[in-house]
């Protein structure tokens, strides 16, 4: 995480069932680096209770917030 510094960011996102039917989420972030370079890290998975958008977002903020990311540095978000 300390590459990122304030640099913007792009979030990747995934819901799924475990093979216990648990929701949960995965998070990685896509970012360039001082070298410019790409860089794609994961930077979790949660349980979530639901999948509907306010569970959702509150997952990926409270995961984000973990790692001192700003949610002003997103500038995109796709399916992972």
């Amino acid at each position: 995480m300390n590459d990122i510094d304030d640099s913007y960011l792009t979030i990747l996102v995934d819901e799924s069932c475990d093979v216990s039917t648990k929701e949960q989420l995965a998070i990685a972030v896509r970012y360039v680096d001082k070298l410019g370079q790409v860089i794609e890290r994961f930077i979790g998975v949660t349980h979530v209770t639901s999948t509907n958008a306010i569970t959702l977002k509150a997952a990926v903020e409270a995961l984000l917030a973990k790692h001192l990311l700003r949610l002003p540095t997103i500038r995109g978000q796709g399916p992972n």
